[in-house]
């Protein structure tokens, strides 16, 4: 769990690499402040409107 992804990282590759790594190893993602929650078998994220 993080407060904001930008805390985690501010490069969009090494953060797929770090859910990578999560899945791999049974663990989940979710923000605090941002719609990232990888605990589902869909992915959410913020939307472009």
């Amino acid at each position: 769990m993080v407060y904001k992804v930008d805390r985690l990282t501010r490069a969009l590759a090494d953060f797929a690499k770090i859910i990578e790594t999560f899945d791999a190893n049974g663990a989940s993602f979710v923000s605090v402040t941002q719609q990232f929650n990888t605990t589902t078998s869909t992915v959410t994220g913020p939307r472009a409107d």
